[in-house]
């Protein structure tokens, strides 16, 4: 890599830093001065219904933000480590598909940025959805002792 375009590491940590930071605040103002014209966030790629499985820019990680700042309320990152974070919220907005269930919950997880010319150019998260989904009600243990139309447990 060309040394002219590689950011330190102290760097990278701090565009990471001021990111978790934006979401937190909802304070968009910089966004496009930390985002890549081609930013990609993985994260929100998973449901290829979605229409923010297409946007290869800033405004895709802008809409998940205020999606998710308008889905639960309060929600809150702490930066454990620079590679991982715990968030917590309650879920007074519609999920996607799922209506608010109002109830409250927090969950562990795990952001990989690429960062490239000094700006965030891809985003992944892993994340333990299956606590979160839980914690609001929609997976349990009921819901796993289901069975589908053969009969057989659905796991």
């Amino acid at each position: 890599m060309d040394k002219g375009t590689t950011n330190s590491i102290q760097e990278n940590t701090r565009l990471v830093r001021q990111d978790i930071e934006t979401i937190n605040t909802v304070d968009l103002s910089n966004f496009n001065k930390l985002t890549s014209p081609y930013y990609v966030n993985f994260a929100s790629q998973g449901c290829s219904y979605s229409y923010r499985s297409k946007i290869r820019s800033p405004d895709g990680s802008i809409d998940a933000v205020q999606s998710l700042r308008s889905t639960f309320s309060g929600l809150h990152y702490d930066v454990q480590e620079i590679n991982s974070v715990n968030g917590s919220c309650e879920h007074t907005g519609n999920f996607f598909v799922i209506s608010p269930t109002g109830r409250s919950a927090s969950y562990d997880a795990i952001h990989v940025y690429r960062i490239e010319d000094g700006k965030k150019a891809e985003h992944k998260a892993i994340r333990d959805d299956l606590s979160f989904i839980m914690q609001l009600g929609l997976a349990g243990p009921a819901l796993l002792r289901q069975t589908n139309t053969l009969g057989h447990n659905i796991l």
